[in-house]
């Protein structure tokens, strides 16, 4: 399988990222089809980094962030997601002859500020030992707070980054986007007809 590097401009996805980053303050990496981090801007933020020490060799980050990846290209938009660890990332997939090559993904956030349970439930969920919990929530409140409405945002301007990096393959995408949004609608209205129907 060829690199990433290969089959897009790396001059350009290195200095998209670099862009983004310095544009929106929000970390941002390419990752390619494996869900590996070839390129970032903005370093690995201090809870993540605990984190990942404390789930030792059993990082599920990387299988997190190729999943949601690859949701994107199914949508063929940009795709935010939950990580393990409970942070907002988002994803925008980079696609060439039709096939996946890779992603950017922005993040890590928070969509609100975080409530007194949350590090008990990583701990609980990943059975850290609980002489980890102030670090842990020490790291956390380091995380930025962004509004759920400004990560809509920031995740279409990392997609038109990555579509601006694969140029004539974005068609490829807004047509699978157009295809997603109309099955979302017939959806939609077969579950109103549903709901008319029982209530008659």
């Amino acid at each position: 399988m060829p690199l990433l590097k290969d089959i897009f401009d790396e001059v350009l996805i290195k200095e998209h990222l670099k862009t983004y980053h310095n544009v929106t303050g929000m970390n941002c990496m390419a990752i390619d089809d494996k869900g590996d981090t070839v390129y970032s801007q903005g370093g690995c933020p201090r809870y993540c980094v605990k984190f990942q020490e404390l789930k030792g060799e059993k990082i599920p980050c990387g299988e997190a962030h190729l999943y949601a990846s690859r949701q994107s290209e199914k949508i063929g938009d940009s795709y935010v997601f939950f990580c393990p660890s409970g942070l907002v990332h988002w994803a925008a997939p980079l696609v060439s002859k039709s096939m996946f090559r890779g992603a950017f993904i922005g993040g890590p956030v928070q969509m609100g500020i975080p409530d007194e349970f949350v590090i008990d439930d990583i701990i609980r969920t990943y059975d850290f030992d609980i002489s980890n919990k102030g670090i842990l929530q020490a790291h956390l409140n380091s995380v930025p707070i962004v509004d759920p409405e400004r990560v809509r945002y920031l995740a279409n301007m990392l997609n038109v980054m990555a579509r601006d990096v694969m140029a004539e393959e974005s068609r490829v995408l807004s047509e699978l986007k157009k295809f997603y949004a109309e099955q979302a609608a017939i959806s939609e209205e077969l579950h109103h007809f549903k709901e008319e129907e029982e209530v008659n």
